[in-house]
């Protein structure tokens, strides 16, 4: 006896309709589905790293001229 599960499947812009489907059509749904989030996922990371390097130089840079700053107010 094969199990079966009821998935809702959006059809169009937030509407869902019930589709039946069996164990391993419904779980080849959500790897596929987990498979484009870690897609989604890996795009996004190098992007992140790339903004936190940004604003770590930044913050390098902004603490240089504050330095700069103290310098010239002491002389």
């Amino acid at each position: 006896m094969q199990s079966k599960s009821v998935q809702l499947v959006e059809v169009d812009q937030g509407k869902f309709v019930e589709e039946e489907q069996t164990q391993p059509e419904y779980l080849q749904v959500l790897l596929q589905s987990l498979l484009e989030d870690l897609q989604i996922l890996n795009e996004i990371q190098p992007l992140k790293q790339e903004i936190s390097n940004q604003i770590q130089k930044d913050q390098e840079e902004k603490n240089i001229v504050e330095l700069l700053a103290e310098e010239t107010s002491k002389s």
